[in-house]
């Protein structure tokens, strides 16, 4: 960052903009200064381009004081070091020794897994990344920054770890490796989500051009300092020389976690979704009798005319499915985080007991379950009771009001028809209908839940 500064000769006499800008650049570059004569300006380009580009990664800032900016310079001092045109400037390579352990650990380790940070990319080691990874079959995680280190649709490729980007698939595989092989990473407190994982005891192998990262926040088995892309050449050529290779199933493990985060977005997403999105989505664009996909599609395997809201009999069963399709998510949801609260223990004392799969699920799921169970189908009953916007929005109610609720009747009698008084009554008396048929459903409920003696 180039910066201006007030004039040299008005330091210290209160100017209106003034500020101590070497202190306040200090903790966030690698190289900082505020030039204070002209002739210093081309020595203190060239030292700022050789600090950043040269060694650990770091931002320079250059401050140019107002009067100093029309000073002259000596021609002959304006040149420039062509070899720190590009980052990093003079690559240095790691021991021989430090790659040989590493490259052991790793060939030791069960179910490794690779993070890499932001210096992968900053070093233009994505080629020597894939290489190794692709030999050795192992997953790669990334931190935010270090994403392009391994294409995203790579099969290797398990995306983004720890509290920023990170998902319960991808932070479930950083939790199961037993050995961690951070690359061009500080592992901080995002990547690792507050230095949760790896869990005390995982091995960790650490490559980074920065001395002061390895070790930083977690005890190292083997530090590799070095350039990444240097690094990494040595690693696959030491895998070359090598017959004993294994392959660590990391593809397979990616597509898992993969597809079940795919399933996950899928089932979710009418969830996110309201219902007047979910039926133009479907029942208006892709139901659609002329030009929706699946028409299309029908029509491409002879079915002539398809028509999905024609039919008082389909044209029910196509909203019920969109309805069904908008809430079966929380349903799960509820159920879902019902069972994870039954603690473990009981179910293992049942079965220490020698009770059966269906005993322990009657006598100790079932009960523990019901409070949850009872709760989702009343609030799902609630929902049922006033379905409107899909029916509204997809067939008002049609054909010949073969889709119509009460609640959709109503509102066209109230809007469509404007009959704001018989509207207004039937609203009313279904409100007071709902109120007894839910309260006399709650106290049954709480009487089934009641315990047994």
């Amino acid at each position: 960052a180039i910066t201006t500064d007030i004039s040299v000769s008005s330091y210290g006499k209160y100017p209106l903009t003034e500020v101590d800008q070497d202190a306040l650049m200090r903790p966030l570059t690698k190289f900082n200064t505020v030039i204070k004569k002209a002739d210093h300006i081309p020595r203190m380009v060239r030292q700022a381009f050789r600090a950043m580009t040269t060694g650990r990664p770091g931002a320079a800032h250059l401050g140019l004081p107002y009067d100093i900016q029309y000073d002259p310079i000596d021609p002959s001092d304006v040149w420039a070091d062509k070899t720190l045109a590009r980052f990093p400037a003079h690559p240095t390579g790691p021991e021989q020794a430090q790659v040989d352990a590493a490259v052991d650990a790793i060939l030791s380790a069960r179910s490794p897994l690779i993070v890499c940070g932001g210096g992968v990319v900053i070093a233009g080691a994505m080629g020597e990344l894939a290489t190794m990874v692709e030999n050795l079959d192992i997953a790669v995680a990334t931190s935010i920054s270090g994403k392009g280190a391994l294409a995203d649709a790579h099969p290797l490729s398990l995306g983004v770890v720890g509290s920023n980007g990170g998902t319960p698939e991808t932070w479930e595989m950083m939790e199961a490796a037993d050995l961690i092989v951070f690359m061009g990473c500080r592992a901080g407190s995002t990547t690792t989500s507050r230095w949760s994982a790896p869990k005390k005891g995982a091995r960790v192998v650490h490559f980074d051009s920065d001395p002061m990262a390895i070790g930083a926040n977690y005890p190292t088995e083997v530090g590799v300092v070095g350039d990444l892309r240097l690094s990494l050449s040595m690693v696959n050529a030491a895998l070359a020389e090598r017959n004993d290779t294994p392959s660590f199933s990391g593809a397979e493990t990616v597509a898992d976690i993969k597809a079940r985060k795919f399933f996950r977005v899928a089932f979710l997403l009418p969830l996110m979704l309201s219902p007047v999105a979910v039926s133009w989505m479907i029942g208006k664009s892709m139901l659609e009798n002329r030009f929706g996909p699946i028409a299309r599609m029908l029509r491409e395997f002879g079915v002539d005319n398809p028509s999905f809201f024609s039919s008082p009999e389909v044209a029910r069963l196509m909203i019920m499915l969109m309805d069904a399709w908008t809430y079966i998510p929380f349903m799960m949801i509820m159920i879902l985080a019902g069972l994870q609260a039954i603690p473990k223990e009981l179910n293992e004392a049942a079965e220490v007991d020698g009770a059966s799969a269906w005993r322990r699920f009657w006598e100790v799921t079932f009960p523990l379950m019901l409070p949850v169970s009872i709760t989702a189908i009343l609030i799902r009953i609630i929902f049922k009771l006033k379905l409107a916007d899909i029916i509204i929005n997809v067939t008002s109610g049609g054909p010949g009001g073969a889709t119509d609720s009460v609640t959709s009747f109503i509102f066209r009698e109230y809007r469509d028809r404007s009959n704001v008084g018989y509207g207004t009554l039937l609203a009313i008396v279904y409100l007071v209908i709902i109120v007894i048929a839910m309260t006399i459903l709650i106290k049954a409920a709480e009487r089934w839940m009641r315990p047994r003696h």
